[in-house]
């Protein structure tokens, strides 16, 4: 059971008082979120009494907890919200995630803060599973993720960002990146898998997570925020602080699809040190070169051709040369 909050103390008024700062926070957040507008996420609210903790901490942030649990059986992640500025854009994520992955979210409070419920990914991250060779953490014995698992992988991403841009208001993600791609197994029931089911290496499943910087796009939007998300997946238009839209996302996937070939971190050749003794490059000279199109992302020799170009197509200099999310879908499926 998830611990229970400090006790607290009453003034010499009558007035309670918090027994602590961590308290005095929690209590601060409890009071903001009742400004916010939960919408349809009300029909989503646990009991805390139906949540049992597993894990204590899987991350501790200054914004926010992450711990792993059981919710009626089931394995879940507990991702509380511990800075009461981002409230109103947590709530928004976990509105956008209740739309996206039906049925495998939900939210309450835990120790007095505001907590996203959500599926546990039993096969951590996307960067997680290919920095490593042979996995014993996503695959219940030696596993390597083969081509066709990595194109379920790049399937599911793509279908992801089909969602997002298809949406009556059109969502940017913004922050695409092997880091917020989770996996986990499909289930042969509608349940979630439970925190001691053995995984089998054949039905791999990838979703999209990291939404907190995603934001809906509006017709007359001229520009967005400078600089949003992580260097080696950016886009050039990203880096150069003009107008991006969707298609911002669409360069961030193909970069992601040359990591998904290679295994290796994007421009993982010119940040390291080389074996002549060339020091690694500057963050602002991989931007040039990612702005200038002089730095590219690379692939294997026994790469597909097919897929090398549906990459090279996304990573086209120009944005209105890449293909959308849709039109990459449609290219992916009619190879099988």
């Amino acid at each position: 059971m998830l611990d229970e909050p400090p006790p607290s103390t009453v003034d010499t008024n009558g007035t309670k008082q918090p027994s602590s700062p961590a308290e005095s926070t929690s209590l601060t957040l409890l009071a903001d979120l009742k400004n916010v507008d939960m919408g349809a996420l009300a029909l989503f609210r646990v009991r805390r009494s139906d949540v049992t903790l597993i894990q204590s901490y899987r991350h501790r942030g200054a914004k926010y907890h992450i711990r792993r649990a059981e919710y009626l059986g089931q394995a879940v992640a507990l991702t509380s919200c511990r800075d009461s500025h981002h409230i109103p854009s947590f709530v928004a994520e976990m509105k956008l995630l209740s739309t996206y992955d039906q049925n495998s979210v939900w939210w309450g409070t835990y120790t007095s803060d505001l907590t996203l419920v959500t599926e546990f990914m039993v096969g951590g991250t996307l960067r997680e599973a290919l920095a490593r060779s042979s996995s014993t953490l996503f695959f219940s014995h030696t596993f390597q993720l083969s081509w066709q698992q990595k194109l379920t992988i790049a399937r599911h991403i793509v279908d992801g960002l089909v969602y997002l841009h298809s949406l009556d208001t059109k969502v940017l993600h913004r922050d695409l990146t092997s880091h917020h791609v989770l996996l986990t197994v499909s289930s042969p029931s509608s349940s979630l898998p439970s925190c001691s089911q053995s995984l089998q290496p054949s039905s791999v499943v990838a979703k999209l997570h990291g939404f907190h910087r995603s934001r809906p796009v509006q017709c007359d939007d001229l520009t967005l925020t400078t600089g949003v998300g992580t260097l080696v997946y950016a886009a050039p238009e990203v880096l150069q602080g003009g107008y991006y839209d969707d298609r911002a996302d669409m360069f961030s996937l193909g970069v992601v699809l040359s990591e998904l070939d290679t295994e290796e971190m994007p421009y993982y050749e010119n940040l390291q040190m080389s074996c002549g003794g060339k020091p690694p490059l500057s963050n602002a000279a991989l931007s040039v070169g990612i702005m200038t199109g002089s730095l590219e992302p690379t692939f294997s020799r026994d790469c597909p051709a097919w897929y090398v170009a549906l990459a090279r197509d996304c990573l086209q200099l120009d944005p209105h040369l890449r293909p959308s999310a849709s039109k990459v879908a449609y290219r992916m499926r009619v190879q099988n």
